[in-house]
């Protein structure tokens, strides 16, 4: 009886790895970046993947980098009223031009937990536009302002708070991102403050094109850019203790950020 030969054993190949070789495959490295990433709780899914993002701390040099804060930001005449409206039900003189553009110290960016502030301040989600080095990025901040001094001078009530903005921003392209998919929002110590979409803000062309028309910003000039706020869902300002801000791309994913408040 003929005896039957035993198959020689076959090693474990990594699939991520080219036979024979020590080098990954990048076919099946890219099949596995693509994978879907876990959705959070809202259904969300957290920005994750290197290669899209990258830090304040690397875009942003404070000594050639201008920040500006952009006030009455909505395409709609009639939104841009009624925000119009809502700072002057708490003494706030209406604009002398719209959009306004105030100018802001570069220093007073901060992606810390944990910011000083008075007891009287406030912030509103904005989203935040970075031009560095001809490449542009998206991510997420607070126009954080004191709400009594605004009522006096609405420069000095920017400047007089730090201006929170997130750790990760996510390179776009201005010709082709989709900025009117993109949403915004805000809670105040667990309660939702704000919602809205990008459609109903200037797109970053608009804007871009305004600050250099007026000779605030360059072209082709590093800046940070606080894009406009959404209405407020109840129409008054609150002050608390726990800000979160949070930005959603037209795939889903989202960049958010928390700052808690310690009084001066």
């Amino acid at each position: 009886m003929a005896r039957r030969r035993r198959r020689p054993h076959r090693r474990h190949r990594d699939p991520q790895r080219i036979p024979g070789t020590a080098r990954p495959n990048p076919r099946l490295r890219r099949a596995v970046e693509r994978r879907p990433q876990p959705t959070s709780e809202r259904g969300q899914r957290p920005v994750t993947t290197a290669s899209a993002l990258t830090t304040i701390d690397d875009l942003v040099d404070p000594a050639t980098t201008t920040c500006l804060v952009i006030g009455y930001a909505a395409r709609n005449a009639v939104a841009v009223q009624e925000h119009i409206d809502e700072l002057e039900a708490i003494g706030v003189a209406p604009p002398p031009e719209v959009p306004m553009v105030y100018r802001m110290s570069p220093g007073l960016l901060t992606a810390s937990p944990r910011v000083s502030s008075s007891a009287t301040s406030s912030g509103e989600v904005e989203p935040v536009l970075v031009r560095s080095g001809g490449r542009h990025f998206l991510g997420v901040g607070s126009d954080h302002t004191d709400r009594v001094l605004e009522a006096e001078d609405v420069l000095r009530s920017k400047l007089a708070c730090p201006k929170p903005v997130g750790a990760q921003f996510v390179e776009i392209d201005l010709d082709t991102f989709d900025w009117d998919a993109c949403s915004i929002g805000c809670q105040v110590d667990g309660r939702e403050y704000q919602a809205g979409r990008l459609d109903s803000l200037r797109t970053p062309t608009n804007l871009f094109g305004i600050l250099a028309e007026r000779g605030a910003v360059a072209p082709g000039e590093d800046a940070v850019v606080f894009g406009g706020t959404v209405p407020l869902l109840d129409g008054g300002f609150v002050y608390g203790t726990s800000w979160t801000v949070s930005l959603t791309l037209p795939d889903g994913r989202a960049i958010t950020h928390t700052y808690e408040i310690t009084e001066d």
